[in-house]
């Protein structure tokens, strides 16, 4: 089974390089080191994906910072949710960094 059929998978991010990151930073959660799994994506509450997705995306720390690919990854599973067309989603959505952010 493939990272992209993986439900539980952290879009790549290996749970030992989340666990360095917080060790790194004496244990503390800090902002942008927790990466969802495709199912959170998928199926959490548009008010608890906002906070997450957009301190992943723009306020992690080096080593969890997302590459183009999971980005999309993440954008492809919004909008197959049954709220897509929400204004919440959508938000998410336009907060999300531009393939050009990644040139």
């Amino acid at each position: 089974m493939g990272q992209q059929n993986d439900m539980d998978d952290r879009f790549g991010v290996a749970e030992s390089t989340i666990m360095t990151v917080m060790k790194e930073h004496r244990g503390l959660i800090r902002t942008g080191c927790y990466v969802p799994t495709r199912d959170e994506v998928a199926t959490k509450a548009s008010s608890w994906l906002e906070n997450i997705l957009v301190d992943w995306w723009w306020e992690s720390p080096t080593a969890l910072i997302p590459t183009w690919g999971q980005v999309n990854d993440v954008l492809t599973i919004l909008r197959a949710r049954e709220d897509a067309d929400s204004p919440e989603i959508r938000r998410i959505i336009a907060e999300a960094p531009k393939a050009e952010d990644f040139i």
